[in-house]
């Protein structure tokens, strides 16, 4: 049967835990760019796959990608982000908002206690849809604009209840 275009791809129980291996390899270091095939190899021997079946596993993957001449993998980052800061920018400049999920948590280490921690400065609008892929939508909330900012009060009444 041939394969779908955006179908998703059906991994072998050893595959499934190479990613979720790969995903905690990535998700320990702050800034980590590679893992090698040889570190690896050295820490899960259980889990190495012959060099064609790892190409082909992560030809089509959307978290990482395998680079075969220097036998390596990087994790592919949906947002350029490292820090606290970067976190928030993200959030002010991305108008039609940030979607709370493992995507925006992948970028770095702390990027989910910095989330919090923005949330408790009051610095994050969430809004929760009722769409079970969107989930939570995060916007950056800038104080110091929205203090100057008059808003009309039939907007005001139709957003009381849906955004925190």
């Amino acid at each position: 049967m041939e394969e779908r275009p955006g179908a998703k791809q059906q991994y072998s129980s050893i595959q499934l835990q190479l990613i979720q291996y790969l995903l905690e390899l990535f998700r320990g270091k702050t800034q980590r760019q590679y893992v090698t095939f040889n570190e690896l190899r050295a820490k899960r021997p259980d889990l190495i796959l012959r060099q064609d079946e790892l190409i082909k596993m992560f030809e089509s993957n959307p978290k990482f990608h395998f680079d075969s001449a220097r036998m390596r993998f990087t994790m592919k980052q949906k947002y350029n982000i490292a820090n606290k800061q970067e976190l928030y920018q993200l959030l002010l400049k991305t108008k039609e908002g940030v979607r709370e999920d493992e995507d925006l948590f992948d970028c770095y280490k702390q990027a989910r206690t910095d989330l919090e921690g923005l949330k408790g400065e009051q610095k994050v609008r969430q809004v929760v849809t009722k769409n079970p892929l969107l989930q939570t939508i995060l916007f950056g909330r800038d104080p110091d604009y929205e203090n100057n900012t008059v808003v009309p009060h039939i907007l005001k009444k139709m957003f009381q209840e849906k955004v925190e």
